[in-house]
C-alpha cells in the first residue's frame, strides 16, 4: 500500500533474469503482487510519475521468498485474479463443485465457462493497462479473453485448485488463457477458444503469468 497521490505509480518486481512491472492505484489502497516465480530474492521497487512518461524510483525493497508449495501463488486472489469472499464466482463455484474431486471441479467450471459469451465491443476498446474485471464480466455474462481467463481462475482457485492467468500469444494474436495444475499435471484451459471467439490456436507462447 503506497500513500495517496496525484501522481502514477508502477511497481517493478524483479526476481533473476524476470521483470515484472505493475501499474499502481494511486488512491493508497492495498494490491496484492504474487511471487509467481517461485522461491529465492524479489527486489520490488515503487516508481513514480515524473513527466510524461518518464517515471522515478521513489524506494525499493529486497525480499527472500520462501514457499510452502511452489504452486502457492495460483491459489489465492492478485491483482489480475482480483476476488474475494463475496465474489458471485466464488459462490456460483462453490456450489457446482462442492464435494467434487479436482478432475470433476475442472470440468464443471470448464463447462460452466460456456454460458459466457465473448465481448466483441470491449474487445475493440480496450486500453493498454486495463486489467480483467472479474465482478463486471460476471455481471454482463462477457468478457474478454483476459476477463474469462481471471474468472476460470478465480473459480478453480476458490476451490483450492492451482491456476494460472496466462498472457502472450496465441499463434500470432496477443492473448490470454489459462493453465490448471489438474492432479499434479498442468492442463491448458483456453475459455476464449472454448466459445469459438477465436479459431482454435496450434500455438501457444508465454509471455508473463499471474
Amino acid at each position: 500500500m503506497s500513500k495517496k497521490t496525484t501522481k502514477k505509480l508502477k511497481l517493478r518486481v524483479v526476481i533473476g533474469d524476470t521483470t515484472l512491472d505493475y501499474d499502481l492505484p494511486n488512491t493508497g489502497e492495498n494490491i496484492v503482487v504474487p511471487l509467481q516465480m517461485g522461491n529465492g530474492k524479489y527486489k520490488i521497487t515503487l516508481y513514480e510519475n515524473t513527466s510524461g512518461k518518464k517515471y522515478a524510483a521513489a524506494g525499493s525493497i529486497t525480499i527472500t521468498a520462501k514457499l510452502t508449495r511452489k504452486d502457492g501463488a495460483f491459489l489465492y486472489p492478485n491483482q489480475y485474479v482480483n476476488y474475494n469472499a463475496k465474489t458471485k464466482a466464488v459462490a456460483q463455484a462453490d456450489a457446482l463443485c462442492k464435494g467434487k474431486n479436482e478432475s470433476n471441479t475442472f470440468d464443471t467450471v470448464c463447462t460452466y465457462m460456456k454460458s459466457f459469451a465473448y465481448d466483441y465491443i470491449k474487445a475493440i476498446n480496450i486500453k493498454p493497462g486495463m486489467l480483467p474485471d472479474i465482478e463486471g464480466s460476471w455481471d454482463k455474462r462477457m468478457g474478454v479473453c483476459q476477463d474469462l481467463a481471471a474468472i476460470t481462475c478465480c473459480m478453480m482457485r476458490s476451490q483450492g485448485i492451482p491456476a494460472k492467468l496466462v498472457i502472450g500469444y496465441a499463434d500470432k494474436s496477443y492473448h490470454a488463457w489459462t493453465v490448471v495444475t489438474v492432479d499434479g499435471k498442468n492442463v491448458l484451459y483456453d475459455p476464449t477458444a472454448a466459445l469459438n471467439a477465436i479459431s482454435k490456436p496450434k500455438k501457444y507462447t508465454v509471455e508473463r503469468f499471474y
